[in-house]
């Protein structure tokens, strides 16, 4: 009978060398937040749009607006920068 010869196992490549990801430096920059008021249909009542200060990224703000919408049952929020 004749004899059958395996093949050896393919060796695995060696994994790629990990780069080290060197931090980055962001500037501050002020967010620009605009706020609309929507009634029971989806219709748009009012807006207001407000800026925060200069933030760091994933920094916070307080701030306070008003829409003069008393039927208002929702609202939603884009950034516009």
């Amino acid at each position: 009978a004749p004899t059958v010869r395996k093949k050896p196992a393919a060796k695995a490549a060696a994994p790629a060398p990990v780069k080290k990801m060197e931090p980055q430096d962001y500037p501050k920059k002020a967010v620009t937040l605009v706020f609309v008021a929507l009634d029971k249909t989806g219709a748009v009542l009012g807006t207001q749009s407000v800026t925060t200060e200069e933030l760091q990224p994933g920094g916070r703000a307080k701030f306070t607006l008003t829409i003069a919408a008393p039927n208002a049952v929702a609202y939603r929020y884009t950034i516009s920068n």
